[in-house]
């Protein structure tokens, strides 16, 4: 035992985050990046707003419990506490692999995520309502409120083109009055004629010297930022 406990280098919950956060934007991963950073930011709001400061010996099935009940007191559903607590599990592991906590410390083998109620009925937007949010005028609203309509209009306009895979779309990704894109959750390559409102939602936020054609990952930088 006195063997186990000299090979473990604790370090802070915050470290490990952070770390995990830095190695995933590095790889290009800004989509899971963004999502260990909004648990992150979760689990700092349980901890009152204080840094995570802490070990993950800390981290034991009641304290789980009682982040599980707070949660729930914010009105969170099964489906967003599963993705915390999944997030948080894959956290945890990753400290184990490097050494910061002890194996056997790993609350999540008393603590179950299977609780979760996790399925949800089928569900879509007729097209009425699609073309409600497509039509709204939204110029008094905040840029956030009119980038997120544009982005949802886009996505209409290109056959259902994903969050992740229009946040990452590129001068490159037009070619001749088409969008080509190779999908990163299926690696299949996308071929589609641009409708004039889809050409004319990019070059609204056309920008010199941009990076990609919308906003969004820049976004999550500031965010980021705003976090340090």
């Amino acid at each position: 035992v006195a063997e186990q406990k000299e090979r473990i280098k604790a370090q802070t919950v915050e470290e490990v985050y952070k770390a995990i956060i830095a190695e995933l934007k590095e790889r290009g991963s800004a989509g899971n990046a963004y999502a260990y950073l909004n648990s992150y930011n979760v689990l700092k709001s349980f901890n009152r707003d204080k840094p995570l400061h802490f070990t993950f010996s800390r981290i034991d099935a009641d304290y789980l419990e009682k982040f599980e009940e707070w949660m729930r007191a914010r009105g969170n559903k099964d489906t967003s506490m599963s993705f915390q607590m999944r997030t948080l599990r894959a956290v945890f592991n990753r400290a184990i692999k490097l050494k910061a906590v002890a194996r056997e410390k790993n609350p999540f083998t008393d603590y179950k995520i299977s609780r979760f109620n996790t399925r949800t009925p089928k569900r879509a937007l007729s097209k009425t309502d699609v073309m409600k949010i497509v039509d709204a005028d939204c110029s008094a609203e905040s840029d956030s409120c009119r980038l997120a309509q544009s982005v949802f209009t886009f996505s209409y306009l290109c056959g259902g083109i994903s969050f992740v895979d229009v946040a990452n779309l590129t001068s490159d990704n037009i070619v001749d009055g088409r969008l080509i894109y190779t999908r990163r959750k299926t690696h299949k390559l996308i071929r589609l004629p641009l409708q004039p409102k889809a050409q004319e939602i990019i070059e609204r936020y056309q920008q010199d010297g941009a990076l990609f054609l919308f906003p969004i990952l820049s976004a999550f930088h500031k965010t980021e930022q705003q976090q340090r």
